[in-house]
């Protein structure tokens, strides 16, 4: 210990005069630094609080468009279900008017075979009727 203090009195007062300057001046310029890393670590912390604000607005965008996609699902879903029920109803009507269209055409050629049988016998029993002859004078 007795050394370093002998060794320390050897040394000039202007030494450690710049030796506190040049201390002075790497503290100084430490500090510098460590306020500027502060200051951009502030920084870059309110940029990544803007992205984060962004990245949340898109996924709750997301969130809505994935609910609006599924109402739309289910609304094609139930339009298909309806159109496939209208389908199938209109080739029964169709199936049902085609049965009745068959049905007249029987009905009605049973109608005129009937008819044209009436008219034949009617024809035939007017013929057989005596005739009245009204004399004139």
């Amino acid at each position: 210990m007795t050394a370093i203090l002998a060794f320390l009195k050897l040394v000039p007062v202007k030494a450690y005069a710049i030796l506190a300057l040049v201390l002075l001046f790497a503290t100084y310029g430490a500090w510098e630094k460590h306020v500027g890393s502060v200051k951009a670590t502030a920084a870059a912390q309110v940029q990544i609080a803007a992205i984060q604000a962004q990245f949340d607005a898109a996924l709750q965008a997301n969130n809505a468009n994935d609910a609006a996609i599924k109402t739309l699902q289910q609304s094609l879903a139930e339009c298909e279900k309806n159109r496939l029920a209208e389908v199938a109803q209109t080739a029964e009507v169709k199936a049902t008017y085609a049965k009745q269209i068959e049905l007249f055409k029987q009905t009605d050629a049973k109608a005129h075979a009937a008819t044209a049988q009436r008219l034949a016998s009617t024809c035939k029993d007017i013929a057989r009727m005596p005739t009245c002859v009204t004399a004139t004078p």
